[in-house]
């Protein structure tokens, strides 16, 4: 007996069959698609061009573009260029400039003392490219007899005046008299020797009053810094190089004082950058009534426009005696030992 449906149970028994498999099949895809996924990547695009258009209201792309590609190369100025004299921020050094005249700063060349004192700097400068251990060495066995020198000359010749000990000088001698001598045992050299010898006679003359005491001191202290490097330094390159620095740093004072002796006048402490600048920059220098007779030009900066020259100067010579700074720079540096105003006097 076969069992038969009633007409219409048919389609409901297949509906719930679809109904059945519709659920299912809604829920496995529940499971393997993430429709917020989908729909966020949908959104991104729109979301993303929003963001790129509220940029645009706050960055200003132009002035990025112009940080970052080179400035483009714009033609020489027609009208006069500004050069600055002085190539240093420090208020110290630019008053130094202003209150010095250029004519007085162009004689201080010619001053055999800053001349003695410039060179042993320029010697000084020469061994930072190169510090051999044993030229360091040397120097400063020399620079340390030239500081004992200057302490012996320093003290107050006038024999009428009181005596007294200063205390902190007498200090700073005797712990350079016994470097001095820790050096002469290490290197057991006559040089070596002989700088015990000046220091203990200027640690003697010292005792007495002296005419500048800071100046003193200061000599002191620099020997002292200059013999603590010097002594045990052996073959380091590392103590080479800083005793290189110590004997700049005190050559510089060195040309500092002399420079203040010849113009009977207190000046600022320089660095090595602007004392160069003090004595070898005159770009915008009017030295039309400086005496330049004896005066050695070389490593002046000087500028085609800004520059003044005594009227028996000819310029046109002397460009060719100097090197352009860069090209189109307008600016010269006079080379070593091509020009002396005799070298440069118009012949008519």
């Amino acid at each position: 007996m076969t069992h038969r449906l009633e007409r219409g149970s048919g389609g409901q028994a297949v509906n719930k069959w679809l109904d059945q498999h519709q659920h299912t099949l809604l829920t496995t895809l529940d499971i393997v698609f993430d429709t917020e996924a989908g729909l966020r990547e949908v959104l991104f695009q729109s979301r993303h061009d929003s963001a790129v258009d509220g940029l645009d209201a706050i960055l200003d792309a132009e002035a990025g573009l112009k940080a970052i590609l080179p400035a483009p190369v714009q033609p020489p100025p027609t009208t006069r260029p500004v050069v600055r004299e002085v190539p240093h921020q420090h208020a110290r050094v630019r008053g130094t400039f202003h209150s010095v005249a250029p004519t007085d700063r162009m004689a201080l060349r010619g001053n055999p003392e800053v001349t003695a004192a410039s060179y042993n700097l320029g010697r000084a400068l020469d061994l930072m490219r190169n510090p051999d251990p044993d030229l360091v060495l040397d120097r400063a066995l020399n620079l340390a007899r030239d500081l004992a020198l200057d302490l012996s000359r320093a003290r107050d010749l006038d024999f009428g005046c009181d005596f007294s000990v200063d205390d902190d000088l007498d200090r700073d001698l005797t712990r350079a008299c016994v470097l001095a001598g820790n050096l002469a045992g290490s290197l057991n050299t006559a040089r070596a020797r002989d700088l015990v010898h000046d220091l203990n006679i200027a640690r003697d003359l010292n005792i007495a009053r002296v005419h500048d005491l800071g100046a003193a001191r200061n000599r002191a202290r620099d020997l002292n810094a200059v013999l603590g490097l010097a002594w045990g330094m052996g073959g380091d390159l590392g103590r080479a190089r800083a005793l290189t620095c110590a004997l700049v740093d005190v050559r510089v004072n060195q040309v500092g004082r002399a420079i203040g002796l010849a113009l009977r006048r207190e000046l600022p402490a320089f660095d090595k950058d602007s004392l160069h600048a003090f004595l070898h920059d005159f770009t915008t220098a009017d030295l039309s009534s400086a005496d330049l007779n004896g005066i050695d030009l070389s490593r002046v900066r000087w500028s085609e426009h800004g520059t003044k020259w005594p009227p028996a100067v000819d310029v046109g010579d002397l460009k060719d005696r100097s090197t352009e700074t860069t090209p189109g720079s307008k600016t010269w540096i006079v080379r070593s030992g091509t020009a002396t105003i005799r070298d440069l006097a118009g012949m008519g």
